[in-house]
């Protein structure tokens, strides 16, 4: 099934991505847990970060993806032509395109619950994970 979700309703999913980001406490900065820091002069711990919840937390660091404006040009010019990915209420794929709408005052976007539509080039595999089966 294809259809179209309110981007407020999706920034207040989980998001796959969630679990691998915190957030500094003292400068509030979104990072992956396995190879950044947030590079916080606070001397904040790592023990300290908070953990990165729903899609509205994940935003800021998909932001500052090397390939985020060309991103966001091309949905500026075509729209956004592949479905986020939303499996029992947490989106498993498009997090990036979610930016680029709320950057770009979308207020709806497309969404699938069907994870073969699209995401087998994004596997080395080309197997969609069992998981959102």
């Amino acid at each position: 099934m294809v259809g179209s979700i309110a981007l407020t309703e999706v920034l207040a999913l989980g998001s796959t991505d969630a679990p691998s980001y915190s957030r500094c406490p003292a400068c509030k900065v979104v990072y992956n847990d396995d190879c950044e820091s947030c590079g916080c002069p606070n001397g904040v711990s790592w023990n300290d970060a908070e953990i990165v919840r729903n899609v509205r937390e994940t935003l800021s660091k998909k932001r500052r993806d090397g390939e985020y404006p060309d991103l966001l040009d091309s949905i500026r010019l075509h729209g956004i032509s592949r479905p986020i990915l939303i499996k029992n209420g947490i989106v498993c794929n498009g997090h990036h395109r979610i930016a680029a709408a709320q950057d770009l005052g979308i207020s709806e976007i497309p969404y699938t619950d069907d994870p073969e539509i699209g995401w087998e080039d994004d596997w080395p595999d080309g197997q969609i994970p069992d998981s959102w089966a």
